[in-house]
């Protein structure tokens, strides 16, 4: 259901951004294998302090303020990273991190289903 959600998203004209620890070929190869070509911008190759400093810098340079965007990851240095400049993030229990361990972390939500994660985001 990701792919639908991340559609409906841009189709409700959400920019849409990735900031990866993965590469930005590895990127482009699974979006591409899924059929969606609707983000804005991809940065691969993040470790933890950089993910801080490009998410910082997307927010600056797209024009917006930190209280209106929203990150989603599954590992516990993106809530980490997110938590170091008040950017609200959503913990996914589907990746790396197990629940536990990303509860602990203390994300804003924390979601187990695509579902779920596509009702907190258009509540």
């Amino acid at each position: 259901g990701l792919s639908e959600l991340i559609i409906n998203l841009s189709n409700h004209h959400v920019k849409l951004a990735i900031v990866s620890s993965n590469s930005v070929s590895n990127i482009n190869k699974i979006l591409a294998n899924n059929g969606i070509n609707v983000f804005t911008f991809i940065e691969g190759k993040a470790k933890m302090r950089g993910k801080r400093n490009k998410l910082q810098k997307l927010i600056r340079q797209s024009g917006y303020e930190l209280a209106d965007a929203i990150y989603i990851g599954d590992e516990v240095r993106d809530v980490s990273a997110c938590k170091s400049i008040a950017l609200e993030v959503i913990a996914v229990t589907w990746g790396f991190e197990t629940k536990t361990t990303l509860e602990n972390a203390g994300p804003n939500y924390i979601v187990d289903t695509a579902d779920e994660l596509s009702k907190l985001l258009f509540t």
